[in-house]
């Protein structure tokens, strides 16, 4: 065959060949994520699942944590050795453990949610090599280090628990209860504590460059880059089975799979290998450059490639549907039936695919052509291919397509007989006739959607609601049901009469003869809400594309009722992408025309629903990051919690959320954190669970319980001591002024009783005195009076003076102890009467200023008395001796001190004289009541006596 004839049939056999990319049973790849979905870089050495079921990748630049839907990365500024990430694998308490390139290990404490390194953990200092180390967890739960020179480190998470070097060339180590086991490249040796104690003598010149891995008693490795090793009963007996596999490939490396030895190779394919056997059971061809693979808990595989990122291999129950030499990008519409399958895209290219035989064309020459001919539906009919765009009706004819009439800006259309088509544009409702290609305007409206009736009418579907066409006559809905006045993307009725309405408004549906079956908001059933399509084959079942999700809605007819199931499938579950534009049917498979290709998929699929875990991934309190615990107690202050979770799904599906607080309400978020501001003194329960893609609850929920301390001043016991102790102060109050009271009573009674005791005394000193004087002066007046008449009149005088001062001693006696409330008996009354008595009978002017204060100041009657018998002293020394033309009496409170002042502008004394009774008198009255007693005078310049007396 000639060489340019053998180019063009290769050339047309891969412009015509049709590929379904994914098919039953078989794995293919069905996710791929790189930098631009948030790793860190798209260099991956290795990825495992922990046992919460998050992916952890190690990467070139850092490591990287995968839910299904979201990477959380980690750096140095994380706390990580160094970015470079050259091995992780999992201890048996589930912490991952990681290799930096030529720095100490670290590890993430899965339980803390932090990372562990020699800043926390200095033990981890002194495990570095100048070589790469290998590490795994041994049957104790500590963990090993090594390297090809034959150091060993054997540590906790807490402690390194021993460090020694064996002989060099080691590629591997395990330990079994006291023995430890090396493999080198030179055979099979048995330690106690790093010292030598038995040799296999088997050298089968293992290589290092491939990290062998153990499975239960199995030791797989390579001794050449082509051959595989198992060492099976690699004990402590040192007599292994060896099996040795020769491979068409060279290894890159071994991992340990379910079912499978999973085999990277340099070719870039993917070999799984039986366990036993080593035979090659099956084979992944991914164009890629794998570094390693492993296997999650769904049984799907992901590979660590050399800067292609990382890639999900799984088994999908959805074909996708690529043609060699076609762009199937920006699907709009299908049509799929005996006549096969045909498609159109949004720049107007038109496929068709019938046994085997692929053919494509355009809608308008590349002269004519615009960036968006929409195809709204592809009608075929025994008469023709017609094409309903937003530019026009189109017919095929041959391999071109021409227009017919002028009108454009078509919406819909639905075949009502074998030569009517009824039609809807952007402004009219229009009919068809295949027959004479005639058109006639039926109603002039605004047409989104358009379907039959049972009874031979025509649902409309417009921007501002529901109409219906029956009779030649248009009637809105909206009047009757307030539900049908929204705007209508899509109308679609099956085989048993229900007519199924997609609106804007995030609603779905159900009317038979204009009543409404059901009402089902779209966002309840999948994570979109905006209706693109709607499409069944058969009573029971109806398909709804939206811009996120196909849902599948199976339901039944109860008691006029309608009860469905239902479930979407997303870009997680194969479909190419979210956003379906149409669906077709034919035989038992469903067409889907997403914006990036085309899926086919069966009509009885079933659904694949995941148990969604819930895991708390961080926390703050008051903006600072916190240690991951079941449980926080906080200070009252500590009261703005933020809470980070992650539901796991490595299929890809964006959970949402719903969380509660002590057992309330559930309560939904699309949030993978929850703030709580301000939280008052309590305990608190949160629970926080996922949404899977049927929008049922998850049965996994992560718990966190909160206890933020009440207030010292709050606090219960706190309130009781402080009412206990109220009780105490106030009874001791209460027996403090009753002590007190009975003190000051006692205290008064004595101070009567002294005051009584000094009354006695005065009363027998003083007025006994003049009692017994008067008494004598009258018998001796008795004996004078016949005998010495003038002599009898002298002492009658004198008894008579006697008499006076007698009566005015007990009267200043009686006024001293009485209250002092009667105006006329206060102390300054009292002072200016005998002042006025005094003074009035002579030449002498006089002054006495007592302001009220006084009165009220001085209750205590010994103080009273003594006050007015100095003044009155001072007045009568005055009036006897100065000469005085003025007197000037002063009573004053300053400072609880009463002061008394009494000045005269006479001749003045001289203080060297020896003072009088007179003076003698004032000043010990004014000692009793502790007080200061000043003369001040001085020759013809008057005298000035002066009292200060503290107050009580």
């Amino acid at each position: 065959m000639p060489k340019k004839l053998l180019f063009n049939v290769i050339f047309l056999l891969q412009f015509c060949i049709v590929i379904w990319s994914s098919s039953y049973g078989q794995f293919s790849i069905v996710g791929k994520y790189t930098i631009a979905d948030g790793l860190p870089s798209n260099h991956i050495y290795k990825c495992l699942q922990d046992k919460k079921g998050f992916l952890w990748v190690a990467t070139e630049n850092g490591l990287s944590c995968f839910d299904g839907h979201s990477f959380t990365n980690f750096t140095v500024k994380d706390g990580l050795p160094d970015n470079d990430i050259l091995d992780i694998f999992l201890d048996r308490t589930g912490n991952i453990w990681m290799l930096p390139f030529s720095k100490s290990p670290a590890f993430f404490d899965t339980k803390k949610c932090k990372i562990v390194n020699d800043n926390i953990f200095p033990g981890l200092a002194k495990i570095r090599s100048k070589v790469i180390l290998h590490g795994h967890s041994l049957y104790n739960g500590d963990v090993v280090f090594y390297n090809y020179t034959g150091q060993v480190f054997i540590t906790g998470t807490t402690n390194l628990k021993a460090a020694y070097t064996l002989n060099p060339r080691l590629i591997f180590y395990t330990k079994k209860e006291e023995t430890e086991l090396a493999a080198k490249t030179t055979g099979f040796y048995k330690y106690q504590k790093g010292i030598i104690t038995g040799n296999a003598n088997k050298a089968l010149n293992l290589s290092s460059s491939v990290r062998p891995i153990e499975i239960d008693n199995a030791f797989f490795a390579v001794s050449d880059p082509r051959t595989l090793v198992k060492i099976s009963n690699f004990d402590e007996r040192l007599s292994p089975l060896v099996t040795q596999k020769e491979l068409p490939f060279d290894i890159w490396s071994i991992s340990n799979l379910k079912n499978y030895i999973g085999i990277t190779a340099s070719n870039g394919i993917i070999y799984l290998l039986d366990k036993n056997t080593l035979e090659i059971k099956s084979t992944i061809a991914t164009g890629l450059n794998p570094i390693n693979i492993c296997e999650d808990s769904d049984g799907c595989y992901w590979l660590s490639t050399n800067n292609n990122g990382l890639v999900k291999l799984g088994k999908s129950a959805i074909k996708k549907f690529t043609i060699l030499g076609f762009s199937s990008k920006d699907m709009v519409s299908l049509s799929a039936d005996n006549f096969g399958i045909a498609g159109a895209t949004i720049s107007g290219n038109i496929f068709e695919y019938k046994n085997n035989i692929f053919t494509s064309s355009k809608v308008l020459p590349d002269t004519q052509s615009l960036k968006n001919l929409f195809v709204k539906k592809i009608l075929k009919t025994g008469k023709g291919v017609y094409l309903l765009t937003n530019m026009g009706l189109f017919t095929k004819k041959m391999n071109s397509y021409k227009k017919i009439g002028a009108i454009d800006g078509y919406k819909d259309a639905i075949i009502l007989n074998d030569s009517i088509f009824l039609m809807g544009t952007f402004k009219s409702l229009v009919a068809f006739n295949l027959n004479n290609k005639q058109f006639t305007t039926l109603e002039n409206i605004r047409v989104s959607a358009l379907a039959s009736c049972a009874d031979e009418s025509i649902y409309v579907g417009s921007n501002d609601g529901l109409y219906k066409w029956k009779n030649n006559k248009l009637e809105y809905l909206g009047l009757k049901n307030n539900a049908f006045t929204n705007s209508i993307t899509e109308l679609f009725t099956g085989s048993d009469n229900i007519t199924w309405v997609g609106s804007s408004s995030d609603t779905l549906m159900a009317i038979r003869n204009d009543s409404i079956l059901i009402k089902i908001p779209l966002s309840n059933l999948s994570t979109g809400s905006v209706c693109k399509t709607l499409a069944g084959n058969k009573p029971g079942v109806i398909w709804a594309g939206t811009d996120r999700a196909l849902i599948k809605i199976d339901y039944k007819i109860r008691d006029g009722e309608i009860i469905f199931t239902s479930f979407p499938l997303y870009k997680s579950d194969g479909l190419s992408e979210g956003q379906v534009n149409d669906i077709a049917f034919f035989g038992d498979s469903v067409y889907i025309a997403t914006t990036t290709g085309i899926c086919k998929l069966s009509c009885n699929i079933k659904p694949s629903l995941n148990d969604m875990p819930v895991h708390i991934t961080h926390l703050y309190v008051n903006e600072k990051k916190a240690e991951v615990q079941d449980r926080l107690d906080l200070q009252p202050d500590e009261n703005n919690i933020k809470i980070g979770f992650s539901g796991i799904d490595l299929s890809g599906y964006i959970p949402t959320y719903q969380y509660r607080i002590n057992k309330g309400k559930w309560q939904n978020t699309s949030e993978n954190s929850i703030l709580l501001s301000s939280l008052p003194s309590g305990n608190y329960s949160l629970e926080i669970r996922a949404i899977n893609k049927n929008n049922e609850p998850s049965s996994f929920v992560a718990k966190i319980t909160l206890n933020i301390k009440t207030p010292l001043l709050h606090q219960t016991w706190f309130g009781a001591m402080l009412i206990l102790l109220s009780f105490f102060i106030a009874l001791y109050v209460i027996n403090k002024l009753r002590l007190s009271k009975q003190k000051r009573k006692y205290e008064q009674q004595l101070a009567l009783d002294n005051q009584r005791s000094k009354i006695t005394a005065d009363l027998h000193d003083d007025i006994g005195a003049s009692l017994s004087s008067l008494q004598v002066n009258s018998a001796v007046a008795n004996q004078l009076i016949n005998k010495n008449s003038l002599q009898a009149k002298q002492v009658l005088n004198k008894i008579e003076v006697q008499s006076k001062n007698l009566s005015e001693r007990i009267g200043d006696i009686i006024w001293s102890m009485k209250p002092g409330k009667d105006e006329f008996m206060s102390l300054g009354a009292r002072i200016k009467t005998f002042a006025s008595d005094i003074l009035g009978a002579t030449a002498i002017d006089y002054a006495v200023h007592i302001p009220d204060e006084v009165n009220t100041a001085i209750t205590d009657f010994t103080m009273r008395k003594n006050i007015v018998l100095i003044i009155k002293e001072a007045i009568n020394n005055a009036v006897k001796y100065s000469s005085a033309k003025m007197i000037t009496i002063d009573l004053l409170v300053i400072n609880k001190t009463l002061s008394i002042s009494i000045a005269d502008d006479g001749i003045g004394i001289s203080t060297e004289v020896q003072p009088g009774n007179g003076l003698s008198n004032m000043k010990k009255r004014s000692a009793e009541m502790n007080g200061d007693f000043i003369i001040e005078s001085g020759k013809n310049k008057g005298t000035k006596i002066i009292c200060n007396i503290p107050l009580p």
